[in-house]
């Protein structure tokens, strides 16, 4: 009687562990962080050396960028369940934030002794080598990393940083283009396209649309034609889908044409008449388009960039801003 009777605490405890680490993961999911913490902070009180408990509360301040205090708790979490190589992980991201290189790249390397054990390690050990400007080891991982993943949503980005750091432009050219034909909503396409802008290409620019920051791809045509190919009707997608949004909101289309007003002009219109097109909602007031035949000054940072085929993006609400 007394065996079964400890059978049923013992049951109970892990239920009741189950749930409390199900509250958690819902408050996380949900970005719950207020709730989380107040529901954590209870349970450690009850029990502070369970693990996951731990674990989620170092979540819950590392999302409000206490990566200090968060630390002490990624620890916590990893010490008391040592065979978790998620907990491990994230003890490693935690150091990278308060910038002990050295431990962070240590725990990567020791979960990828591990063979086929969370692999995403790589990618982070790489982004570390970066950040602590040992590029060539950055390199040479995020190398293995390609050669293992077919895309990770920073692995080409960081890769593309790295190969400019190298000196190698247009190698990086070519993974700027590859992380935002992937990600071009992501929070890193922002930055991937001022760096191509930087280094002389306009493949995709960034435009402020509403309140928005938009990664565009460069607004291109069928060979031989007027016509808007595939990628470019993409672009305009997202744009779009903003008006719609935002019934006061005017979107101003300038074309620049080196020398060919006609060109500019039809272009323009284009891209109205397929915006109205495909959002028949929008009201045909909300689009104004302008062309010139002229060639477009693009400064990014201290350069200066002149493109002869361009077409620009801005808005304004009805308070003028």
């Amino acid at each position: 009687m007394k065996k079964v009777t400890q059978f049923f605490i013992l049951l109970s405890i892990l239920l009741f562990s189950g749930c409390a680490s199900y509250i958690a993961q819902n408050h996380l999911k949900q970005k719950e962080t207020d709730k989380g913490i107040a529901h954590t902070t209870q349970e450690l009180k009850n029990n502070p050396s369970n693990a996951s408990m731990n674990y989620y509360h170092a979540r819950f301040l590392y999302s409000r960028k206490q990566y200090a205090q968060a630390l002490k708790f990624f620890e916590n979490a990893y010490k008391y369940d040592s065979n978790n190589a998620y907990y491990k992980f994230w003890l490693g991201v935690s150091y990278g934030k308060i910038k002990e290189y050295k431990k962070e790249q240590d725990i990567y390397l020791e979960i990828l002794e591990d063979k086929g054990k969370y692999k995403i390690a790589l990618i982070y050990l790489g982004k570390s080598y970066y950040k602590s400007k040992e590029y060539k080891k950055a390199l040479k991982v995020f190398e293995e990393a390609i050669s293992l993943y077919k895309k990770h949503s920073q692995m080409f980005y960081y890769y593309a940083k790295t190969l400019n750091k190298l000196n190698k432009p247009e190698e990086a050219k070519k993974y700027f283009i590859k992380y935002l034909s992937y990600y071009p909503s992501y929070s890193l396409a922002r930055g991937a396209t001022y760096n191509l802008n930087a280094l002389g290409d306009f493949t995709y620019s960034n435009f402020k649309i509403d309140d928005k920051i938009l990664s565009i791809k460069n607004i291109n045509y069928i060979s031989g034609s007027d016509e808007l190919e595939f990628y470019s009707k993409q672009s305009l997608n997202s744009i779009g889908n903003i008006l719609l949004d935002n019934k006061e909101l005017t979107l101003y289309i300038v074309a620049y044409e080196k020398e060919n007003l006609k060109k500019a002009e039809i272009r323009v219109k284009n891209i109205k008449k397929y915006l109205l097109s495909l959002f028949p909602e929008i009201n045909f007031k909300q689009i104004k388009i302008a062309w010139l035949q002229t060639s477009k000054n693009i400064k990014v940072g201290k350069q200066r960039f002149a493109q002869d085929s361009y077409v620009n993006f801005f808005t304004t609400n009805k308070k003028g801003k």
